[in-house]
């Protein structure tokens, strides 16, 4: 999101308006609902909440990361700017040449109150001036830029630090992405090492064991809302079911069934199976995103619940998707808008995966002195996290097949016995769907995050996310809204389609391109490391990289 939104610095403003504009009309509506609506409006009135909460936290968060990207740099100026640059950055004067510091021509920040030049690189390798004490540094802010993660000792001594040299001119992103142009744009990774634990410090400090509890409520709280949604909505229709008693099948893995059951135990089998999947998303969801803010991963938790936020706008906590649930369980027929519901889960555990990847690729188990990172309940979190966004992909891109279908056949959604003969027909097709989409989707995920790791450059300075191939997505996704659309309207003239329901269109076929937007970032991404060369840090760095190769790409 940050290369996206940099350059320009009226947009922060313009998200900040609307977000206001959305919370004071947003509650006016709610509190003027609440007064006049009767008791069996509570269904509609807390699905419009939902929907309202979770839009207004992306635009909360879209417009933190546009100030950061735009305006940190005017509120959290530089306390030292030799020779007038706004990081503060200049190249030490040595008056002998035969100095081997003089040997690093590299542009250091000097501190005025402390009249000693601090290390901005933080990399393991100990320079000389830094050896000598010719350049001030603390350990533990090293060992936090080293292996990418915060312990509470860490935090403690590198915040302490920082705030003494610093200030809050920690939080200036410009400076500490190298974002600055008038300037050497160098980052400063003693920066970020720095934001990292003074937030860990003063805004989240959270053990491990504590997220795991949260989450769990949070989970639990999801699951009898939702009950409690699906008992005050009495005007439900129901299904129909004739055949419920004639023989099925219990599909325990692709391809994998076992005969010797009725069709509705089977149906009540796979329902149990998507409770538990959606009780585990949600904790994993959640989970993952805090897991990250304590362990010093701003950017992947804000990541992570933003995608959470854009993925789920219409149901942030699973209420209305523990509710289908409950109606699925007591009429043996999966809720069709449950269907839906998972088929957005494709790009949502896209993203998730790429976070755990990159988590496990950057963070190792022990430090240099054999003292391990992570404890137990933070691996069983994050192993969990790995699983769910698996199983995510698979389940989605099943859920995205079978919900295609019955968009095509809208008697479907009540007449189970049509349904279940023509999801048996497409099964083999469906499975096939849906393991080609689990390859595929790993594979771009894992390539992401060993290209994101391999690169020395970091993320948030790659300009080249609009090229050429991700402007053709966007086109596609949009040209195949305006095709549903038009085909709604023309095969049932007497449907009604709002805003909302276009929007919805046109966010799930986002998630249908969302590989090609993936693929087009890996690429450009490759390809600026191949000019960097920073090529050889990939594991496939033996790869033809010859200009011709890549102009037949």
């Amino acid at each position: 999101m940050v290369p996206i939104i940099t350059g320009m610095p009226w947009l922060t403003y313009v998200l900040l308006a609307i977000v206001l504009v959305m919370l004071v009309g947003g509650l006016l509506a709610l509190h003027s609902s609440m007064r006049t609506a009767a008791l069996e409006d509570a269904p509609r009135i807390s699905a419009h909440a939902c929907t309202f909460t979770s839009f207004l936290l992306t635009l909360c968060m879209v417009t933190v990361a546009s100030f950061l990207a735009n305006n940190s740099s005017n509120w959290f100026p530089s306390p030292s700017q030799p020779a007038r640059q706004p990081c503060g950055l200049a190249i030490p004067d040595y008056r002998d040449d035969t100095d081997d510091a003089a040997l690093n021509a590299t542009a250091q920040y000097f501190d005025t109150w402390q009249k000693r030049w601090i290390w901005v690189d933080l990399s393991m390798v100990q320079l000389p001036e830094v050896e000598k004490k010719q350049w001030e540094y603390t350990q533990s802010c090293v060992n936090i830029f080293t292996y990418d993660i915060v312990t509470t000792t860490w935090a403690r001594k590198c915040s302490e630090w920082c705030q003494k040299h610093f200030g809050n001119f920690v939080w200036n992103e410009a400076c500490a992405f190298g974002l600055v142009t008038n300037e050497n744009p160098k980052p400063m990774n003693v920066l970020r090492a720095c934001q990292k634990a003074s937030f860990c410090t003063n805004h989240f400090t959270l053990s491990s064991d504590s997220v795991t509890k949260i989450c769990i409520l949070i989970a639990l709280l999801a699951f009898c809302s939702g009950f409690a949604a699906y008992r005050l909505n009495e005007n439900q229709s129901t299904p129909k079911f004739s055949s419920a008693a004639e023989p099925g099948k219990l599909k325990l893995a692709p391809f994998v069934e076992i005969p010797g059951v009725s069709r509705k135990t089977e149906i009540i089998f796979d329902v149990l199976k998507m409770t538990s999947e959606m009780m585990l998303d949600v904790f994993s969801d959640f989970a993952a995103g805090l897991m990250y803010f304590s362990h010093g991963q701003i950017f992947l938790g804000f990541y992570m619940f933003m995608v959470l936020a854009s993925a789920h706008s219409m149901d942030l906590l699973g209420t209305k998707g523990f509710a289908q649930l409950c109606w699925s369980l007591e009429h043996a027929v999966p809720n069709a808008a449950l269907i839906r519901r998972k088929s957005v889960e494709v790009a949502e555990s896209s993203a998730g995966l790429i976070c755990i990847a990159l988590f496990f690729l950057r963070v190792p188990a022990h430090d240099q002195n054999d003292q391990p990172l992570l404890s137990q309940m933070d691996l069983v979190v994050y192993s969990i996290t790995l699983i769910t966004s698996l199983t995510g992909i698979y389940s989605g891109a099943e859920a995205s097949i079978q919900g295609h279908l019955l968009s095509l056949n809208p008697d479907m959604e009540l007449d189970m016995d049509k349904r279940y003969e023509k999801f048996k027909e497409k099964s083999v097709p469906i499975t096939m769907f849906a393991l080609g989409a689990l390859c595929s989707r790993v594979s771009v995920s894992l390539t992401i995050a060993l290209v994101i790791e391999a690169s020395s450059a970091p993320f948030a300075t790659a300009m080249h996310i609009g090229n050429a191939g991700c402007l053709v997505s966007l086109a596609v996704a949009c040209a195949i809204t305006l095709m549903t659309v038009v085909l709604m309207r023309y095969f049932r003239p007497d449907l009604r389609l709002s805003l909302n329901d276009i929007v919805v269109v046109l966010s799930n076929n986002f998630g249908f391109v969302s590989l090609a937007f993936a693929s087009c970032f890996a690429a450009g991404f490759l390809k600026e490391m191949r000019d960097e060369g920073d090529w050889d840090n990939l594991p496939w760095h033996d790869v033809d990289t010859s200009d011709k190769v890549w102009n037949k790409s």
